[in-house]
C-alpha cells in the first residue's frame, strides 16, 4: 500500500492546524525556539532540561503530541512489507 497520499494528507492537516496555532508568535520568536532546539540537540542537554523546555512548548501551544500520536506516524509511513 502507498501511503504517500495519507502522509500528504497529515500534513496538510499539521500544516493548518499549526498555522493557526503559530499565528499569535512573531517569526523572531519562532526562530528563537528554533535556535533553541538546535542548541538543546548540539549540545545535548540533560534530559530534565529537555523534558523542562518541551513542556514549556507544549504549553504555548507551539508542540502538539495528539498529531503525532497514530499508528502510521509511528510506522514511519512505511509501505506494508517494510522493516
Amino acid at each position: 500500500m502507498n501511503y504517500y497520499p495519507q502522509l500528504l494528507q497529515k500534513q496538510e492537516k499539521l500544516m493548518v492546524m499549526m498555522m493557526s496555532d503559530l499565528k499569535k508568535y512573531s517569526k523572531s520568536q519562532l526562530l528563537c525556539y528554533l535556535q533553541e532546539i538546535c542548541a538543546i540537540i548540539y549540545f545535548q542537554n540533560e534530559l530534565s532540561e529537555q523534558d523542562s523546555w518541551l513542556n514549556d512548548r507544549i504549553n504555548d501551544g507551539i508542540w502538539n503530541l495528539e498529531l503525532c500520536e497514530d499508528e502510521e506516524y509511528e510506522n514511519g509511513f512505511k509501505k506494508e512489507g517494510e522493516r
